[in-house]
């Protein structure tokens, strides 16, 4: 038996629930990164910024979980911590 045609009305609905589901997921997904910026830390003489930042991020997240606007706060103020930890200082914004 051929599946049943149901019209436009209905194929316009499931596109239109499919951009929902797609911009929801895109500002999820914009939400996950924490990314600090090499520019705003001064690191100890031999560090790694690379290694260190992608460690105390992934550290953090680990700890953290996953949730909405408070996580992100948490997993960055304990990304930035564990940088603290391992020498790096903040530079201080420039007015």
């Amino acid at each position: 038996m051929p599946p049943r045609w149901h019209g436009p009305a209905r194929a316009e609905g499931e596109v239109k629930r499919s951009l929902r589901l797609l911009r929801v997921s895109a500002v999820l997904l914009a939400g996950c990164g924490v990314t600090l910026s090499e520019s705003d830390w001064r690191g100890p003489a031999g560090s790694n910024w690379a290694k260190d930042s992608y460690e105390c991020e992934r550290d953090a997240r680990l700890s953290v979980g996953s949730g909405g606007r408070e996580t992100f706060r948490e997993v960055r103020s304990l990304t930035e911590k564990c940088m603290v930890a391992r020498g790096y200082s903040k530079v201080p914004a420039q007015p």
